[in-house]
């Protein structure tokens, strides 16, 4: 499982997104996988038992990815699943270690995904920001702001020049860093609570953050 469920900021709504990992990985072609997920696409359609049903658009091809998408017949839950995306599991994780660390960074960002749902600029089919960004915003705020309420733990210099093949031990080498220092991490900023950070993040990307000099990563 990766996104929203894994980061603990999954609501009622939230759609579940799993990456699918197969065992020649290091050489599957876009070909393979499409072939895989319309194999896997016939045999829940042909199946009248199954407990899954096949979304509209089924299999969608991205600049990146291919995507098959089902619905969970009793719940009408989205399912999203995706093939041999290492990243999204590294990610999902990484950033559940920033989100479960302080509970006010947790909070923060299901207020401003709830604030951003509400005022209807939260979506990427529409071309505005999604709930990812939002996430990786409020991460950048914390980390940023006078007294950072979470620390860096990765760099992007750590996948620069990287192979398939190490991929699984970045993962398991990246999480195990990342605990490490969340155990290490003192944060010095106590005084703030959510009201005064939610201020502050408005502040910061209102007036503050310069998309010309600032990246986040």
């Amino acid at each position: 499982s990766i996104g929203s469920v894994t980061q603990c900021t999954c609501t009622e709504k939230s759609d579940l997104e799993l990456t699918l990992i197969t065992k020649n990985y290091k050489n599957a072609t876009k070909e393979y996988i499409s072939k895989l997920f319309e194999d896997i696409q016939e045999m829940i359609t042909n199946n009248e038992n199954s407990e899954f049903e096949i979304n509209q658009e089924g299999i969608r091809e991205t600049k990146r990815t291919i995507l098959l998408l089902l619905r969970d017949k009793e719940t009408k839950i989205e399912i999203e699943i995706n093939c041999n995306n290492f990243f999204s599991v590294m990610n999902s994780n990484l950033i559940r270690n920033y989100l479960v660390y302080d509970a006010r960074a947790l909070i923060l960002i299901n207020t401003i995904k709830d604030w951003s749902k509400i005022k209807n600029i939260n979506s990427n089919n529409k071309h505005y920001l999604s709930s990812y960004c939002y996430t990786l915003m409020t991460i950048y705020f914390l980390q940023k702001m006078k007294n950072p309420l979470l620390p860096v733990l990765t760099s992007y210099n750590d996948l620069i020049d990287m192979k398939v093949s190490e991929k699984e031990f970045y993962i398991e080498r990246q999480l195990l860093h990342s605990s490490e220092l969340m155990q290490k991490w003192t944060t010095l900023n106590k005084k703030d609570t959510v009201t005064s950070l939610l201020i502050k993040w408005m502040i910061f990307y209102l007036y503050l953050f310069n998309e010309g000099e600032y990246c986040i990563i």
